[in-house]
């Protein structure tokens, strides 16, 4: 069974997952082709939380939530009104087998980050191809890669929402400092093309086994420039994991997996690390998670997540079941 400051890439479901975009590896097959049609575990919400460290000190959680849709139904989600230039709602058709993916970081009290706004919403249909996306960051003084000559780092403030259910797909995006708009169509040259803030839920669709190994590529779209993006991915070895909260001090094994901006392999990469284990939960539908509750088995849970200084580590996992 499968089942504010987070991406620079992606995911958005990272620290690349919200504030950009990250890439894979190396080569060729697309992932249209290898990714399962039916992925997750049916009819569940899963629910994982990560201790935030930068610079190897805790900041905050991260929350990343996976929602499997068995019933077609409209559903308000959050939206940008980019005339009036506030947030808002979007009523978005989700339709059976379709998931509902979000991510938000809350920052702790005290710390360099508190006050600070990373979240996204993203709908994927059954075959993992996007229906709509959501990305809302309001950073001040985010640990970014690139920083100025004088050590500190630009704010980071921008909202985007993306309608794929068009031909070409449509995508808005403001700078909330400029409050500069852009707007326009997708137009992508191939089939495969993906959302970026729900990588870390579709990589597990991969056949990540064992001393996996493996290369695949596919597009994403970067609203920002309004350009589409191949991406590429690589895994690698197992990996024995012994600093994983959720497992307090015991090994783990796990599958790295790396993510890369471009072909050549060059570059910091985003490193993501999938369980090789199932993690067995309680149904959270019952008092507690007791024992009165089923056994139901989480499938490659995402374990550790680095980018660049920031790293996000599994502190907690539910599974609600459909009543």
């Amino acid at each position: 069974m499968t089942i504010k400051r987070i991406l620079t890439t992606i995911l958005t479901v990272t620290l690349a997952l919200l504030v950009a975009l990250f890439s894979f590896g190396c080569s060729s097959t697309p992932v249209g082709d290898t990714l399962s049609a039916d992925w997750g575990i049916t009819d569940t919400e899963e629910t994982y939380t990560y201790d935030v460290l930068i610079g190897g000190s805790n900041c905050g959680s991260l929350t990343l939530k996976v929602r499997k849709v068995y019933v077609t139904a409209t559903e308000n989600l959050p939206a940008y009104d980019f005339e009036a230039k506030a947030e808002s709602v979007k009523a978005v058709t989700v339709k059976e087998q379709s998931s509902v993916i979000t991510g938000e970081i809350a920052f702790t009290e005290g710390t360099d980050y508190f006050g600070d706004t990373l979240s996204f919403v993203s709908v994927l249909d059954r075959n993992l191809k996007p229906v709509y996306s959501y990305k809302y960051v309001s950073v001040d003084s985010y640990n970014l890669k690139n920083t100025s000559t004088d050590g500190e780092t630009p704010a980071v403030s921008y909202c985007y929402t993306i309608d794929y259910t068009n031909q070409n797909g449509a995508y808005s995006y403001i700078d909330l400092a400029s409050q500069e708009v852009k707007s326009g169509e997708l137009v992508s040259s191939s089939n495969y093309y993906y959302d970026n803030d729900s990588l870390i839920f579709i990589l597990r669709s991969l056949p990540l086994t064992s001393n996996a190994s493996f290369t695949f590529e596919y597009e994403t779209f970067t609203p920002k420039d309004g350009v589409i993006t191949k991406l590429y991915s690589t895994a690698s070895a197992d990996q024995s994991l012994t600093d994983i909260p959720y497992y307090g001090a015991d090994t783990v094994n796990s599958i790295l997996v790396y993510v890369r901006l471009n072909q050549s392999m060059s570059g910091l990469p985003i490193k993501i690390y999938y369980g090789n284990d199932d993690i067995v939960v309680k149904d959270a539908n019952y008092p507690n998670g007791t024992s009165a509750g089923k056994d139901i088995y989480v499938a490659k849970p995402p374990l550790k997540i680095i980018e660049s200084t920031t790293t996000y580590v599994l502190r907690g996992a539910t599974v609600v079941a459909r009543p």
